[in-house]
């Protein structure tokens, strides 16, 4: 709202949201100890209100259950996630890879294991296989190498030197 629109009325409401950004700043700690101590205190009933809201409403309940574990998994938004998808086309990021049609909870978030950089979305099959190989460019090679020595990459069969 711009300021000549505004009412006092208004202007007195933004200074007390203010002011209570900034004592919630001040006081931190504080306040994590009053959460931790009324949840303590009401927490049969917390609990209750919050397993009757999944009940009614599972849908909900578990896009809410994903975008907090993305979040906190690899720091980005659920809205990060579909714009990475929709970049690389809504298909898998391994370009020797075809899958499109996996359901939601097949897709994984692919990510350096060093840095956590996020590098993609991966199918399943391919978020697998890079884990086993522990993101390791050698292991994967010499896997190459391997499918090839045994002609499941070309179709002439060649065999193992000694």
């Amino acid at each position: 709202m711009t300021a000549t629109n505004s009412s006092p009325m208004d202007a007195k409401r933004e200074r007390l949201r203010q002011k209570m950004v900034n004592w919630r700043r001040k006081n931190k700690e504080h306040l994590s100890e009053y959460r931790k101590r009324r949840y303590q205190k009401h927490r049969k009933r917390i609990l209750a209100q919050l397993a009757a809201a999944r009940k009614l409403n599972p849908d909900a309940d578990r896009k809410r259950q994903r975008r907090h574990r993305i979040k906190r998994a690899y720091g980005i938004t659920l809205e990060q996630w579909d714009a990475l998808f929709d970049a690389q086309g809504r298909k898998c990021a391994n370009p020797g890879c075809s899958v499109t049609d996996q359901p939601l909870p097949k897709w994984h978030v692919d990510h350096c294991h060093r840095t956590q950089a996020v590098r993609g979305i991966l199918c399943y099959a391919c978020n697998t296989a890079l884990g086993l190989l522990g993101d390791d460019v050698q292991k994967l090679q010499g896997a190459i190498e391997y499918l090839r020595r045994f002609a499941c990459l070309t179709d002439t069969v060649t065999t193992p030197s000694p």
